[in-house]
């Protein structure tokens, strides 16, 4: 399926009829790869909590908003509500073993598919509207995955739950790297100018 466009929006029917394609890209390759990967990097992780105590390995799944409510298509929100689980589900396997979850929470993220789109002037009707000048960069969810691993406490508190990379950069102090904190998708900040008074 073509993930650069206005078709991402398009209704399920339309994107799936007779080929599951939208499903497969959301779920064959992201969620499965997301599941795959744990699987192959947790038994280096169990070694590395067991051989350097105190130390509390960290997997980060990069979810979003849309595993809560509706964002761009059905096969999307599923795959983001079930990756909200994968890591729910880990960490109780895992606190045993001293290996912590979070699923991570992006804001409007300024990818390089979401800039191209831009540039070539669709990135208003593939994204509903947002505004991209608004959005955060990639190195933002490092950052919040960093000082997150830097923190076993902080991260055994939160292990299995959701995290908003802009709440926790408001709460622990840091910003994208052009010094902003962008806002958190569910403050005001973001909902006025995008849905209440778009430009």
């Amino acid at each position: 399926p073509n993930l650069t466009d206005a078709s991402f929006r398009d209704e399920f029917w339309k994107q799936d009829a007779g080929s599951g394609a939208m499903w497969d890209c959301c779920h064959g390759v992201g969620l499965r790869g997301t599941y795959m990967a744990c699987c192959e990097s947790v038994p280096l992780m169990i070694d590395t909590a067991k051989q350097h105590k105190g130390t509390r390995p960290l997997i980060g799944i990069i979810s979003s908003f849309g595993g809560t409510s509706y964002t761009f298509n059905v096969a999307y929100g599923v795959g983001k509500a079930a990756a909200d689980r994968l890591a729910s589900d880990m960490s109780v396997q895992l606190s045993k073993y001293n290996v912590d979850t979070v699923a991570l929470y992006p804001g409007l993220v300024k990818t390089e598919g979401n800039i191209e789109m831009e540039k070539r002037g669709e990135w208003e009707e593939a994204s509903g509207g947002f505004d991209l000048g608004m959005g955060e960069t990639p190195r933002f969810s490092g950052r919040a995955m960093a000082l997150l691993a830097a923190n076993s406490d902080m991260m055994k508190e939160r292990s299995g739950k959701v995290v908003v990379v802009s709440e926790l950069a408001k709460e622990l102090g840091f910003t994208d790297e052009d010094g902003r904190l962008p806002p958190s998708i569910r403050s005001l900040k973001f909902i006025l100018p995008n849905f209440v008074f778009p430009q």
